[in-house]
């Protein structure tokens, strides 16, 4: 048999309106965080807090294209510069710069001619922290019309960055917009953030 308590007049009432109260207070507590996270007042811009050191390191950061294996009909010497560029390739998707860069140098040994070779022994140089090199190679695929020319000078930009030149990575960087290639909106927004530190 369930026990009754006596109630104490007036307390169900006010026990229900605390109820509604702290509820109340759940909601509006809710919807005040909602609106502050979501807020369209901008923050002050980032732009304005980093100095431009972080500025120039951050555009400098180079994401490695992925590897494209060519495989060019031949034999011979060019049988040899493709199993060079081959070994160079799989360093190269490895991380392994350094190997890579030595194997893509073989393969160009054989085959100067070798865009693919070319392109990829840039970024290897690049990402190896070699930035003049790294530009030496690139510039030889940029002048041309190739396939590689609209990276070419992507990375040709990110070379410059690496060597604080803001006026030849805005040149590389107008080229690559001016190509329309799949680099060229990452490109248009890197001329912005120079615009921002002249």
């Amino acid at each position: 048999m369930p026990m009754d308590f006596p109630s104490v007049p007036g307390t169900n009432r006010r026990w229900q309106w605390g109820a509604v109260a702290a509820a109340a207070l759940v909601l509006v507590s809710a919807v005040f965080l909602y609106f502050f996270r979501h807020s369209t007042v901008p923050d002050r811009p980032r732009l304005a807090v980093e100095s431009q050191a972080q500025i120039l390191q951050q555009m400098a950061l180079v994401q490695e294209p992925p590897a494209f294996v060519a495989s060019p009909a031949g034999a011979g010497e060019a049988d040899r510069a493709e199993e060079k560029f081959q070994q160079g390739m799989r360093e190269y998707s490895a991380g392994s710069y350094p190997e890579a860069i030595l194997r893509l140098e073989e393969a160009l040994q054989v085959d100067p001619e070798n865009m693919a070779a070319t392109f990829y022994l840039g970024v290897c140089l690049l990402m190896s922290d070699q930035p003049d090199k790294a530009i030496a190679q690139l510039s030889k695929l940029a002048t041309a019309e190739n396939s590689y020319a609209h990276e070419s000078h992507w990375y040709s930009a990110k070379a410059y960055f690496r060597k604080s030149d803001l006026g030849a990575a805005r040149r590389e960087l107008e080229a690559a917009v001016a190509s329309g290639g799949m680099h060229a909106p990452e490109a248009r927004k890197a001329l912005e953030k120079i615009d921002v530190l002249r």
